[in-house]
């Protein structure tokens, strides 16, 4: 065994000390491995920082979580390489001190840099704060969002995209969950979902109704997300689907591997449907369109945070608005394994109450 010199324990009480400062994550594998990936080409640029001032807000996001989680990982897996080197008198063992110090010194300075441990000394706030303490001078986030395209489209743009499938796509059935339930694609993707193990949207039939049952991607609970669809008022998509469960003696799992195979073949698609569009149609825009007929039907809140797959009603606004409803009714009822936190939009509505209300009044 190699002797435990003060520099050797040193260095393994440093590492262990800002891995237990730091929290686990908990993301699932697929998500994990992404930011893995992403700090390992972070840890090649000049300065290891998640802050780049080109960056819009959102992969500024996705590189604080890859610094966090991956420096976590990357510390933690060192520690026990060292700890092993010296168990067997490995000769790299200086090696491999020297490799841990260099790690904890770098992701150490970063968090402090982007305000996640001490004081980072030149006052620039964390978060949304110091992103936007750079970007001032950038657009609106969410100022280009494919909501916006839904004011040129024609009411039945999905029913002709579906037309012009092809039968043999084999995107076609995704494509068809996707554009009832208006859920993200990567909603769609089998794998793990918070311990539960997860194969894709099921697709049913429960007391003559058609069902699907998906459980969403973005969240850090297992949730699962219920859509009884209305398939006179969604149409053939809806129809094809019935017939699609009835030749799989009622029930179907519907999956991808790749989201943006999926994306791709539908822009791909729009685009020979509708080639005078500037803008591409993307599945972001199937989501935003059915929030928009989902807040025309209920009215925005509890139901079309459900049907969004959100936690809250506190973002449904990025998201399509009633006045772009193509009055298509496609779901009966939707409902969810956890409360919905409500509120903001009432909030909302009320202040909007109370500001018309002072417009209304009289000068004196």
């Amino acid at each position: 065994m190699a002797q435990m010199t003060p520099d050797y324990i040193r260095s393994l009480d440093t590492a262990k000390g800002l891995v237990a400062a730091l929290p686990e994550s908990t993301a699932n594998p697929t998500t994990h491995r992404t930011y893995l990936k992403l700090f390992r080409e972070m840890w090649h640029e000049p300065v290891l920082d998640p802050l780049r001032p080109a960056d819009a807000y959102d992969t500024y996001a996705k590189r604080r979580c890859a610094l966090l989680s991956g420096g976590r990982f990357a510390i933690d897996r060192l520690s026990e390489k060292l700890e092993q080197a010296l168990t067997t008198a490995d000769p790299e063992t200086g090696l491999i001190a020297r490799s841990l110090d260099r790690l904890v010194a770098r992701v150490t300075a970063a968090l402090i840099r982007d305000g996640r441990l001490g004081d980072s000394g030149d006052g620039v706030p964390s978060g949304a704060d110091r992103w936007r303490a750079v970007s001032e001078d950038r657009a609106r986030r969410g100022a280009e969002s494919k909501r916006y395209l839904l004011a040129d489209l024609p009411d039945n743009w999905r029913e002709r995209i579906w037309a012009r499938l092809p039968a043999d796509s084999p995107h076609r059935w995704a494509l068809a969950v996707s554009d009832i339930t208006g859920c993200r694609l990567a909603d769609l993707v089998p794998g793990n979902r918070c311990g539960h193990e997860y194969a894709g949207a099921t697709v049913c039939f429960e007391d003559e109704e058609l069902v699907i049952y998906i459980c969403p991607a973005k969240t850090t609970e297992w949730v699962q997300t219920r859509y009884v669809v209305d398939v006179e008022g969604c149409g053939a998509v809806a129809h094809e689907l019935v017939a699609r469960c009835r030749a799989n003696d009622g029930q179907m799992t519907i999956s991808i591997r790749s989201p943006d195979a999926v994306r791709k073949a539908i822009e791909r698609l729009g685009r020979v449907v509708f080639p005078e569009l500037e803008e591409a149609i993307t599945p972001n825009v199937y989501r935003s369109q059915s929030l928009a007929d989902a807040k025309a039907q209920w009215g925005a809140g509890e139901m079309v945070a459900i049907m969004a797959g959100h936690a809250s009603d506190g973002t449904q606004s990025r998201y399509g608005r009633r006045e772009h409803s193509t009055g298509r009714r496609a779901l009966k009822a939707v409902s969810a394994t956890r409360e919905i936190k409500v509120g903001r939009v009432a909030h909302a509505q009320a202040l909007g109450e109370l500001r018309k209300g002072r417009s209304a009044k009289p000068h004196r």
